[in-house]
């Protein structure tokens, strides 16, 4: 019959080999990243935008925290809020054309009717010769190029836009087109404006007239402006979100739909954008980043993607378009998993690789445009659930892994608990 004593110690050891089995069995669960809602992992600080078609209304609102919508598809905002009340959706505008084949109306709903073609012709941009700016942004409709910098003009642009946005329910207004210099339809000399620096401040006043006269209506509402070809003035990005609530970037990291072109790199405009998404998240600003590619590209989202993790914290998002379209949406099993909480800024390796470590995983890049990088990784595991000792990546790739449970580790440091011989756990 055996001792009270080696019945106490049987129960003891017991116990403790029940509990190790349950904790690497909650451990393995709670490693593997959950999928997140509105577009949000709430500790790893990543939120996803969707741009004019998000796909199924309902599912969309559980994936994205931040919608753009035409005013066309506003049925659908109370679609996506059904889904996740905190996804914000905004009104899209332009914020310089005019279209001239239903007497001069700005696409998208408000104009029409009002005879801005004749009764206001010195709200319309002029070229160096003092003739109205035409150009086609549909197949066989004229378009007028309007003036950002005339008092009017803004008033007028914002009055009417924030009364489409309340009345049809949206959460506040996405401006297009906030060009930086004279380029693509505004190219070649401009009758107002000598030079880039002139053109951008009407630019900048134009989005201060707007915040401000949508912030009057309503506080809670959003302003955010996509900022046309700006890289080439690198102060204006954090300048300009101080007059919004956020700013896209919509040629992030890498544009086009060709994986042979378009990246930026190390040393080559890289740095600056990634700079770019510490400042949105430094100051709170709804920023959105938009990258490009072709579909079925995954390698490609990846770093893209992964860039903006790197410095991501909450309050921007990121975005992936297809070949150049927004109509057909691709979801990524990457896009909001949870990789926990940052455990601080990203760093550089002394390989050169760009790394930042989270409480569940991790991110890394090799923004360089030629040769691979080798990083030791121990302790992580892929997308596939394989554990990985070392990765190689290739220039302007990127890895996102994810931590496992070390099974001896979590046996050496919890069975002597219950009386167990304790041992040196190998190193």
């Amino acid at each position: 019959m055996e001792s009270p004593r080696s019945m106490r110690h049987f129960v003891r050891t017991f116990s403790a080999v029940l509990f190790l089995v349950t904790a690497m069995l909650l451990a393995d669960l709670t490693a593997w990243p959950s999928a997140s809602t509105a577009g949000i992992a709430p500790e790893s600080g990543q939120r996803l935008a969707a741009l004019f078609q998000p796909g199924n209304a309902s599912q969309a609102g559980r994936r994205y925290g931040l919608v753009i919508l035409n005013e066309w598809n506003h049925e659908w905002i109370p679609l996506l809020k059904a889904a996740d009340p905190s996804v914000r959706v905004l009104l899209y505008k332009n914020t310089f054309f005019l279209r001239g084949d239903d007497n001069a109306s700005t696409v998208g709903g408000f104009g029409a009717g009002e005879s801005i073609d004749t009764r206001h012709p010195d709200w319309f941009l002029k070229d160096g010769s003092g003739q109205r700016i035409v150009f086609q942004y549909y197949e066989e409709v004229d378009f007028y190029a309007m003036d950002w910098g005339h008092p009017e003009w803004r008033e007028y642009w914002a009055d009417r836009a924030v009364r489409r946005a309340t009345a049809l329910g949206f959460d506040g207004l996405f401006l297009d087109d906030l060009y930086t210099r004279s380029w693509g339809t505004i190219s070649g000399p401009l009758d107002r404006y000598v030079d880039d620096l002139q053109l951008q401040s009407a630019v900048r006043g134009f989005l201060a007239t707007v915040h401000a006269r949508v912030k009057a209506r309503d506080p809670d509402l959003l302003v955010v402006g996509n900022v046309v070809d700006h890289l080439e003035a690198p102060d204006l990005f954090e300048d300009w979100l101080t007059i919004s609530d956020g700013l896209m970037d919509e040629q992030f990291v890498h544009t086009g739909a060709h994986s042979e072109s378009g990246f930026k790199s190390l040393g080559d405009k890289w740095e600056q954008q990634l700079a770019q998404v510490e400042t949105a998240e430094r100051m709170g600003k709804a920023a959105v980043f938009v990258s490009h590619g072709a579909a079925g590209d995954s390698e490609t989202m990846l770093f893209t993607y992964a860039t903006y993790m790197l410095a991501a914290d909450g309050a921007s998002y990121y975005s992936h378009v297809h070949d150049g379209s927004m109509d057909d949406p691709t979801w990524y099993g990457v896009w909001g998993r949870d990789l926990g909480a940052a455990l601080g800024p990203y760093r550089v390796t002394p390989e050169g690789v760009y790394t930042r470590a989270f409480s569940k995983g991790m991110v890394a890049v090799n923004p360089r445009s030629t040769g691979e990088l080798t990083l030791e990784v121990r302790g992580y595991r892929d997308s596939h659930g394989a554990a990985v000792r070392t990765i190689t990546l290739g220039p302007h790739s990127a890895a996102i892994l994810h931590r496992r449970v070390d099974a001896r580790r979590l046996i050496f440091e919890t069975v002597p608990a219950a009386g167990w011989p304790r041992r040196q756990v190998p190193r």
